[in-house]
C-alpha cells in the first residue's frame, strides 16, 4: 500500500531514508569501492579477469545516491535545528530585554550608602539595647552571680526586642509605605510624625538631664552628687532611662527594616547584572553556533542542488567512477606484474608483461573493459 507521498508502507509505517539505503547500498559495495586499489591488485595477482568498468560505475552511482539522500536528510535536520535554535534565541533575547528594563528601572532606586548607614545604625541601636539590658539584669537585678545560662538568655531576649519591632514595622507600616508617591497614607504619616516628635523630645530631655547634672557638678557640696540629684529630681533618671530604651527600640526596629530593604534592592540589582552577563554570553555562544549551522546549511543546500540536477549528478558519477577505475587498473597491472614475476622469473618478465598489458589496453580501448586475465603460456 502506498501513502499520499508515494512511499511504500510496511506494516502501516513509512520506511525511512536509512532503511531504503540499506537496500540500495549493501556493505559489499561500500567495501568494494573503499578498497578498490587493493581489489585491483589482488585480482591482477590472482589472474582474475578485470572487473567491467560498468560495475565500478554502477557501484559509484549507488554510493553517490546514498550520499545524496544523506545530504538531503542532513539538510532537513539542520533546518529543524536552526529553527529550534532561533526560537531559543528569541526567548533568550526577550528575557535579556526584560531583565535589562528591570535593572534600569531599579538602578536609580538603589542607594547602597544609605543602606549601609541605616543598617549599621540599627546594629548600634541593638548593641546599645543589649548593653542596657546587661546593666539592668546583672547590675540592678543582681543576677550576675547566677550561672551564665540564666542571665545570658534574658539579656539577649531584652536586647533583641528591636528585631520584633522590625517585624511589626514591616508588616503594618512599611507595607503601606509607597516609595514613589508624593502623598503617603495617613497611618504612615502619623507613625513617622509621632516617632519624630518623641525622638526630638527625648533628645531635648537628655539635654535637660545633662544640664541639671552639670549644674550639680559645679556646686561645692559635701553630699554625693547622685544622691543630691535624686533628692532634687527623683524621677528625672527614670524618665531618661525610659526614653533611652524607647529610642533603642524605635531606632533599631525602623532602621533595621529600612536598611535591609535597601540592601535587598542592591542585592537584587547585583543578581540581575550577573544574570544579564551570563545570559548575554550564552546568547553570543548560541548565536555563533546558529551562524555556523547556517553556513553549513547553505553549503548543503548548494550541494543538494548540484546532486539533484541529473546532468550534474551524471558528471560527478562519471568523474568519480573514472578515478576508481584508474586506481583499479593501475593496481591490477601491478598485481599482474607480480604474478608473472613469481611464475616466470625476472629474466623472461619484460617481453611477456608488455605484450599482456598492450593487449589489455587494446581491448579496453574497444569496449572500455580491462580484460588482462592470466595467461598460462610459459
Amino acid at each position: 500500500m502506498r501513502s499520499n507521498h508515494g512511499k511504500v508502507r510496511l506494516n502501516g509505517e513509512v520506511p525511512s531514508d536509512e532503511s531504503i539505503l540499506a537496500g540500495l547500498v549493501p556493505p559489499v559495495i561500500e567495501a568494494f569501492l573503499g578498497n578498490i586499489a587493493e581489489t585491483g591488485f589482488n585480482d591482477g595477482r590472482g589472474g582474475i579477469s578485470a572487473r567491467d568498468r560498468k560495475v565500478i560505475e554502477a557501484a559509484t552511482r549507488l554510493r553517490l545516491t546514498k550520499e545524496k539522500i544523506q545530504k538531503r536528510a542532513l539538510y532537513r535536520t539542520l533546518q529543524r535545528s536552526i529553527k529550534a535554535l532561533e526560537e531559543k534565541l528569541k526567548r533568550l533575547c526577550e528575557r535579556i530585554g526584560h531583565l535589562h528594563e528591570m535593572s534600569e528601572e531599579l538602578r536609580p532606586k538603589v542607594r547602597l550608602g544609605e543602606a549601609l548607614i541605616y543598617t549599621i545604625t540599627a546594629v548600634i541601636c541593638i548593641l546599645g539595647d543589649l548593653v542596657f539590658s546587661h546593666q539592668l539584669i546583672l547590675g540592678l537585678w543582681g543576677l550576675g552571680r547566677s550561672a551564665p545560662y540564666i542571665w545570658i538568655p534574658l539579656v539577649f531576649a531584652m536586647g533583641l526586642l528591636p528585631v520584633f519591632g522590625k517585624l511589626v514595622y514591616s508588616r503594618f507600616v512599611e507595607a503601606k509605605y509607597k516609595e514613589d508617591a508624593k502623598v503617603q497614607p495617613v497611618a504612615v504619616k502619623w507613625f513617622f510624625l509621632t516617632a519624630t516628635i518623641i525622638a526630638i523630645l527625648s533628645f531635648l530631655y537628655f539635654g535637660f538631664v545633662r544640664g541639671i547634672g552639670f549644674r550639680f557638678q559645679l556646686l561645692a557640696t559635701d553630699q554625693d552628687i547622685y544622691q543630691a540629684l535624686y533628692q532634687a529630681h527623683p524621677y528625672m533618671n527614670t524618665i531618661a532611662f525610659i526614653a533611652l530604651a524607647f529610642l533603642f527600640l524605635l531606632g533599631g526596629s525602623v532602621l533595621l527594616a529600612v536598611g535591609f530593604k535597601e540592601l535587598k534592592k542592591w542585592s537584587t540589582l547585583r543578581t540581575m547584572v550577573r544574570e544579564l552577563t551570563k545570559l548575554e554570553k550564552r546568547y553570543a555562544g548560541m548565536e555563533s553556533h546558529r551562524d555556523q549551522l547556517l553556513e553549513t546549511s547553505d553549503a548543503l543546500e548548494y550541494l543538494n542542488t548540484v546532486l539533484n540536477d541529473p546532468k550534474s549528478f551524471d558528471e560527478i558519477v562519471e568523474s568519480q567512477s573514472e578515478i576508481y577505475h584508474s586506481l583499479y587498473a593501475a593496481e591490477y597491472g601491478r598485481g599482474m606484474k607480480e604474478m608473472l614475476t613469481v611464475s616466470e622469473g625476472e629474466n623472461s618478465l619484460d617481453g611477456k608483461f608488455h605484450l599482456i598489458v598492450s593487449r589489455a589496453l587494446e581491448q579496453m580501448a574497444v569496449n572500455g573493459t580491462i580484460m588482462g586475465g592470466h595467461q598460462n603460456d610459459h
